[in-house]
């Protein structure tokens, strides 16, 4: 894999944010997570079909190709709230805005199977990390009671997971996120202290990040579509993005937070090799590296098998770019 490649963040494996954040969040003794879309996908065409019924529903006299037109479109646009008001404006009374949402919960919790909600395995090793190392998890959503339970008891049976002691679900209460009174819900609900200053709230959608930002905790976005390109549009979604963390799948996520454990810390070597062809003939320089651990060079040594990899900071992407530069070949030849 050639370094300028690695260097670009259009691979999923990213972690970005300021150094402030990152820190905070390889240090977090806990992490909460929304669920919908986060920690559980759903098949497009359940999610789709959901919102199709329910748009029949509130507006009678739609001819079907239109509803489908308008549920894709909503579903494409799940996680900016400001951008779904606006298709719904287009189509319903904005005070019919809430029995909208509560009769695409209900669609959701009265036909939801199995099959059509899956959790990426990185989340699972994630998971079982945190509870390796004394890192609290929850889960705190908008979905409703039933709606989230049943999820939920999906995630046991398929991983042996239970978080359903850990977790709050809010419905069509008053406390819904964004709002900071979510997390007192939560507590309250589960008995479960959390200290924001030292936490992380994972989610995928403009909400949880207010909510986040709302409350203390460290924001984080799963990035899984390119959303945090959407919500970049504006200047405030822009400054959003700015002040929270965000990478591009939970294996990343799990190995930054190994990796700034106090007891992962450890030299990482390995090597370059650049090979030149002057004539006929072709030689390989080989150029050893150790980089010592420090808040500022934050990294990730990963398993190939999971097709994660090794990232560092941009300054020592540019020095390996600068020695480097031109059309020669170079790539990791050894990594301890």
């Amino acid at each position: 894999v050639a370094f300028n490649n690695m260097a670009s963040n259009n691979s999923s494996t990213f972690v970005r944010g300021s150094s402030a954040n990152l820190r905070k969040l390889g240090e977090a003794n806990t992490l909460l997570f929304d669920l919908d879309d986060t920690m559980a996908v759903y098949r497009a065409a359940f999610v789709q079909k959901c919102l199709y019924l329910t748009i029949k529903d509130h507006i009678y006299a739609i001819p079907d190709k239109d509803a489908v037109e308008q549920s894709v479109l909503l579903h494409q646009n799940m996680h900016d709230g400001g951008k779904q008001k606006r298709v719904l404006a287009g189509m319903i009374n904005p005070t019919d805005t809430r029995s909208f949402w509560e009769g695409f919960s209900d669609y959701l919790h009265r036909d939801i199977q199995p099959e059509d909600v899956s959790f990426d395995p990185s989340l699972v090793r994630l998971i079982n990390f945190a509870a390796r190392n004394n890192i609290n998890v929850g889960v705190i959503s908008n979905s409703t009671p039933t709606a989230g339970g049943r999820v939920l008891s999906i995630l046991d049976d398929r991983t042996g997971i239970d978080l359903r002691n850990s977790a709050s679900f809010l419905g069509t209460g008053t406390n819904r996120k964004p709002k900071a009174d979510a997390l007192q819900a939560y507590q309250e609900e589960t008995g479960q202290f959390v200290d924001a200053g030292h936490s992380a709230y994972v989610g995928n959608a403009v909400s949880d990040l207010l909510f986040a930002r709302n409350t203390g905790m460290v924001p984080v976005l799963i990035d899984y579509t390119d959303s945090s390109r959407d919500i970049s549009e504006t200047p405030q979604g822009a400054q959003l993005i700015s002040d929270s963390v965000v990478t591009g799948c939970f294996s990343a996520l799990k190995n930054h937070i190994e990796r700034m454990r106090p007891h992962y810390r450890r030299p990482v070597s390995f090597s370059v090799e650049k090979a030149l062809t002057t004539g006929n003939e072709r030689c390989v320089n080989r150029k050893d590296i150790t980089l010592e651990p420090s808040d500022e060079t934050m990294y990730h040594i990963v398993n190939d098998a999971t097709s994660e990899v090794m990232s560092y900071v941009p300054e020592i992407w540019q020095s390996f770019h600068d020695r480097f530069s031109g059309s020669d070949e170079f790539s990791v030849a050894d990594i301890d």
